[in-house]
């Protein structure tokens, strides 16, 4: 992998993921954090290849050895490992403008907790309160696939 785009944007993957699967806000944040620093960041590409990611602030150590792990063969296991764990539909919600990943979660959590749990910690009430707002954003979106337009 040569492009810093290409990290950013599999560090904010990462960061969406986790949130979806409930890991903790800590490490959430930090993945984000790590995404904007990199944005900001003055590293050159050959800074980059040579694995200097701990000079970015924010970048710890095990970030950083995920980050050379990228670079250096362009996969990371944390990566897959998250796209194992969250189904394919849930993270093409995350693709649609409007759903972030509290949303996803929440229809996620729906569907596999069944109307029961939903019921007994308000998920239900907080997913059909999303609802009306988020009918608007899928019609909007499949009249913009169905003209051509792609999300921005």
């Amino acid at each position: 992998m040569t492009d810093l785009g290409e990290l950013i944007s599999a560090l904010e993957e990462v960061a969406d993921l986790l949130e979806v699967a409930g890991d903790s806000s800590f490490r959430v944040a930090s993945y984000r954090r790590a995404a904007r620093q990199l944005k900001s960041s003055s590293l050159s590409a050959e800074e980059l290849a040579a694995g200097r990611f701990l000079q970015v602030s924010g970048i710890g150590p095990q970030l950083s050895a995920q980050l050379s792990e990228l670079w250096s063969s362009g996969h990371l296991g944390l990566l897959e490992e998250l796209k194992a764990q969250v189904p394919e539909g849930v993270r093409e919600l995350l693709g649609l403008r409007g759903v972030g990943p509290g949303t996803a979660r929440a229809l996620w959590e729906a569907d596999i907790a069944g109307p029961q749990a939903g019921r007994r910690d308000g998920r239900l009430r907080r997913l059909r309160e999303r609802l009306p707002h988020l009918r608007v954003q899928l019609a909007d979106e499949a009249r913009a696939a169905a003209t051509g337009h792609t999300r921005q």
